[in-house]
């Protein structure tokens, strides 16, 4: 029997085929598949932040939504609104605050003290981001990486590939979501 979860992100249990349960085992490897085909940052890539009129905290969840059909309404989709612009003041990026969005919509199940894999999910996506811009802060960002025409879509981008890299190598448990 093959053992295909040896070298593969698999989820959180990497043990080989044989030695797990069926039902385990079969649902790493379809969550394996699953995360396997995101489009987060091909959709992002293809304009949807300027086509839609949209800050970057809002693509981000947006596109999240569509791709891995998360199930959030408009009115959810609403939240991440005052989060564009570093929360309209040039703090927290809007990239990197609606990837934590999405984070904690695949991987809290209800309250995120009882999550066993937020926190630690979230630390990989600041961190990579943080390595990749030097700073987690939105002015900063702008500075260096806004362009006229289309705005903040390269940070939106690199925070869309943070995000596919962090579901791919660590997926979330839950597999409602696709």
């Amino acid at each position: 029997m093959s053992n295909f979860c040896d070298d593969s992100p698999c989820g959180r249990n990497k043990a080989p085929l044989a030695s797990q349960p069926r039902a385990v085992a079969i649902a790493a490897f379809i969550s394996y598949l699953l995360y396997m085909d995101l489009h987060i940052a091909q959709i992002v890539e293809n304009d949807y932040m300027k086509k839609n009129g949209l800050n970057c905290a809002e693509t981000i969840l947006r596109v999240a939504n569509e791709d891995l059909n998360l199930g959030l309404d408009k009115n959810a989709l609403l939240l991440a609104a005052g989060f564009g612009g570093g929360m309209g003041v040039g703090s927290v990026c809007g990239a990197l605050s609606g990837g934590i969005m999405v984070l904690g919509r695949l991987y809290v199940k209800e309250r995120a003290h009882e999550s066993t894999r937020i926190k630690d999910i979230e630390k990989k996506f600041i961190d990579a981001f943080e390595k990749e811009f030097a700073t987690l802060l939105c002015t900063p960002i702008k500075d260096r990486h806004f362009h006229p025409e289309h705005k903040c879509r390269a940070v939106v981008l690199k925070a869309a590939e943070i995000l596919e890299d962090i579901l791919k190598n660590d997926p979330p448990d839950n597999l409602s979501y696709r």
